[in-house]
């Protein structure tokens, strides 16, 4: 089903996927329905079933093009281990889907067992899955690896807030990213991967 999907002019695709991010972002798995992404699509529900045979093909191809599209986007942005480079990443991504963080933080978060199971089965999210389990290192302090952990999980705070508590959208969070990092960089608190 999904060759009829790939076949589409990529505006109607686009539109379909750019529904889908939003509606399972704003409602998650359980709560969006396929009327919700049909509409915003501007769509039938047939076609949509056209494309994909249920709500679960439609949700599954979304996580899956999200995590591809970050992932690329990160690579483009520099890669690495850097925190600033997941921003960067994650601004880009946005710009084609405003939708894509929030869907992601959602999915990241949500206790669906089919999810959980796609998200391990894909292996997203894995660098906040370990947050802390890197330990300390020998001077007491916090290793790299949880100084990353943990400016995920700061970072993924301010997503939360800025789109799901409707605190000032995509370009908060990108601001408020920033600035964290700038300050996380500037007073020595953590290992230069904040760093561009």
């Amino acid at each position: 089903m999904r060759e009829n999907f790939f076949a589409l002019e990529g505006e109607k695709r686009d539109r379909i996927l750019a529904a889908a991010l939003e509606v399972f972002g704003a409602s998650g798995y359980r709560g969006g329905t396929t009327e919700e992404i049909a509409a915003k699509a501007r769509i039938s529900k047939g076609l949509l079933f056209h494309y994909f045979e249920n709500k679960w093909g439609i949700f599954s191809f979304a996580y899956e093009y999200a995590l591809r599209l970050l992932a690329l986007s990160w690579q483009e942005a520099g890669g690495g281990m850097a925190l600033a480079a997941y921003v960067e990443a994650q601004r880009e991504a946005s710009a084609m889907y405003p939708a894509l963080p929030l869907f992601l933080l959602r999915a990241s978060r949500d206790k669906e067992e089919r999810v959980q199971s796609l998200r391990q089965a894909l292996g997203g999210h894995a660098r906040l899955d370990s947050a802390f389990s890197l330990g300390m290192d020998i001077d007491g302090g916090l290793a790299a690896g949880a100084w990353l952990a943990y400016g995920g999980l700061v970072l993924d705070g301010l997503l939360f807030y800025s789109l799901e508590q409707g605190h000032g959208g995509l370009q908060s969070y990108f601001s408020s990213a920033r600035g964290f990092l700038d300050s996380m960089q500037s007073e020595h608190r953590c290992p230069g991967d904040f760093a561009p």
